[in-house]
């Protein structure tokens, strides 16, 4: 096989958590309910998950219910007041103890009790988002200018919110543009308890963490479980929809994959099982133990944190590089290349520039190394002592190009310092950072050094090679954007500054 053989494999469809998900996280609250009553006609991919999640759904629309007893949950869809208060009211007597009562935005509010669990907020205007943005980066730049500490503020990334804690979570006021769910009394959803067993694993039921976090739309839905033994607490993940399998599934055999390979300095989790339940994939996994990334990190890009990123990333590829294969490389770079023409219709000078830099490629046999995808900041943990924890491996590669995930997470990690400077990050502060002298080129030309001691990487190679990870980056954008277009891309325009302004290791 060679490398990247089949390029678009990269490109899962979709291959972001932010588009074309159901974002009905609560539905995995009601796996193994046996009677869901539906007041008002639900969109149709929610409908198409409940018939598979559930026993028995009955939707009511504007009509009364009858012979529907032991309901386990109520999801109010109808914005009509009068006849949503008179049904629930009929209703009520048949709901079990145990009830979830699920309200979709903008629906009628019919419950007075509190405990909402909301798990998405409301859509923020244009205009409040412009301005909660300028609120923290002049936060961030007084901070900045006058040597303060990072503000907690700065320190935040979307995949850092906390989870829903199940049963005793937060008191949520409900958001008419919410997702807000009401239960009775949480218990742990009974398909989980069972898939456990199944596998030998007994799940504690006290306590439990559930997500996407509120205000992330996912792919996926992640339980945090404790076990009734003294073993690690686990992370189980399952799909929002089967079309999403294969990304999980390339996270699953990534960590096996990784498992045995000696060498391994920093932490994966360790799979515990891998199952389907109503056709989507379930991962169950170890959990891993640190804070993120951004709360241990500071304003220098040669401070312990960020070093001990940049080693993680060296040595994935130190342990795992492979011979190079005449003719690999230019065939993977040339149909990478092919992909972002045909995505993009990029202008006739990045076309150009790109044939040169494959050209280029063609000539020098390539090792391959085993590819995180997605090296980010936010997929990093860090304990007390900088050990580096690795997540979210559903881009894996185990036939990956080399010094790709370490420019991923330069460029990551440029993001973070713009953030806690005060600087909304665009394509000229990654000019600045990567392009230009300053410190974070200067850490990361340190250990592209140190990474070809380990790699055997041509020096001349450096600098296409910085070129084609935007081309990758933005092939697998492509597929999150409603129609990608040359100007609506961020990898796109990183791209064109990379092929403006080398990178310049050569020299």
């Amino acid at each position: 096989m060679t490398i990247l053989a089949e390029t678009r494999r990269l490109v899962m469809d979709p291959s972001s958590n932010l588009q074309q998900s159901t974002d009905a996280a609560w539905l995995y609250l009601l796996g193994g309910h046996r009677q869901v009553v539906c007041l008002g006609e639900p969109p149709l991919e929610i409908m198409s998950a409940l018939r598979d999640l559930v026993e028995n759904v009955t939707v009511v629309d504007h009509g009364e219910t009858s012979g529907v007893s032991d309901i386990d949950a109520l999801i109010v869809v109808s914005t009509d007041d009068d006849w949503v208060y008179r049904v629930f009211e009929t209703v009520q007597p048949e709901l079990v103890p145990e009830a979830a009562i699920i309200q979709l935005p903008g629906s009628v509010s019919v419950s007075a009790r509190p405990g909402w669990i909301v798990f998405r907020t409301g859509v923020t205007s244009f205009f409040g988002h412009r301005l909660g943005l300028l609120r923290r980066l002049v936060g961030a730049k007084v901070a900045a200018l006058f040597g303060m500490s990072i503000s907690d503020r700065s320190r935040r990334h979307a995949s850092d919110v906390p989870f829903v804690l199940v049963p005793d979570h937060e008191v949520s006021r409900r958001n008419e543009a919410s997702v807000s769910v009401q239960l009775g009394a949480p218990s742990l959803p009974r398909y989980l308890i069972d898939l456990g067993t199944a596998h030998g694993v007994t799940f504690a039921t006290s306590r439990w963490l559930f997500g996407p976090p509120r205000g992330f739309a996912s792919q996926k839905v992640v339980f945090q479980l404790d076990r009734t033994n003294e073993a690690p607490p686990t992370i189980v993940k399952l799909t929002q929809a089967a079309r999403f399998n294969e990304r999980l599934r390339a996270e699953a055999n990534a960590i096996r994959s990784l498992a045995d390979v000696p060498g391994i300095e920093f932490v994966i989790p360790t799979m515990i099982f891998e199952t389907t339940y109503a056709d989507r994939l379930v991962v169950c996994q170890t959990k891993i133990d640190g804070v993120p990334f951004r709360q241990l990190a500071t304003r220098d890009p040669g401070d312990e944190a960020a070093t001990a990123g940049f080693q993680a990333a060296i040595n994935l590829s130190a342990v795992t590089v492979t011979q190079a294969v005449l003719g690999d490389c230019g065939t993977a770079m040339r149909r990478l290349a092919d992909d972002l023409i045909e995505l993009y219709q990029p202008p006739p000078d990045v076309v150009s520039g790109l044939a040169q830099t494959v050209a280029r490629l063609s000539r020098i046999d390539l090792p391959t190394v085993f590819m995180h995808g997605d090296f980010g900041v936010w997929n990093l943990l860090l304990d007390s002592g900088h050990r580096v924890g690795v997540l979210d491996w559903e881009n894996a590669d185990p036939e990956g190009v080399p010094l790709w995930d370490l420019f991923v997470f330069a460029r990551t990690l440029g993001v973070f310092l713009a953030d806690v400077s005060g600087i909304r990050y665009t394509s000229a502060v990654f000019s600045q950072q990567l392009l230009a002298a300053s410190p974070l080129r200067e850490a990361l030309f340190d250990h592209i050094r140190q990474y070809r001691t380990v790699v055997d990487i041509p020096s001349d190679a450096v600098d296409d090679l910085f070129v084609m990870c935007w081309v990758q980056q933005a092939v697998r954008e492509a597929a999150s954007l409603a129609s990608p277009t040359w100007l609506n891309s961020r990898s796109t325009q990183l791209l064109h500054c990379s092929l403006e302004k080398p990178l310049g290791f050569r020299s």
